[in-house]
């Protein structure tokens, strides 16, 4: 008996999991806005996944195209402010916090970023 209700909280953990990841993916969400890899190649944007760190630190804030939000894109001209840790150099990792349609939006809801590449 306690063996089948193991099995049917993992049953119920995993689905809801994936389902969650599916949510949150930024590739999907690009996805469902159009945006395919071969037409982020195409328009010259990079997808950075996950928390604005790593190579984040060494990318100019001008760069940014674009916020992935876990159900919505988010591109330059609608972002209203972006609020940095530090002003000098500011680079991508420095965002705090992003200010869209009256909401300011903090790093963790982020779960992507598209940069222009060069």
């Amino acid at each position: 008996m306690k063996a089948l209700i193991i099995i049917t909280m993992l049953i119920s953990f995993v689905s809801h999991g994936s389902d969650t990841l599916k949510n949150t993916s930024p590739e999907i969400i690009l996805s469902q806005q159009g945006l395919t890899q071969q037409v982020l190649d195409k328009r010259g944007f990079k997808l950075l996944k996950g928390e604005l760190t790593g190579a984040g630190k060494t990318i100019p804030l001008h760069r940014l195209e674009a916020v992935i939000l876990k159900d919505r894109v988010f591109f330059k001209k609608q972002i209203e402010a972006i609020n940095l840790y530090e002003t000098t150099p500011a680079t991508i990792s420095s965002i705090e916090s992003v200010h869209i349609e009256g909401q300011n939006i903090v790093t963790e809801h982020i779960s992507g970023v598209l940069i222009k590449n060069i």
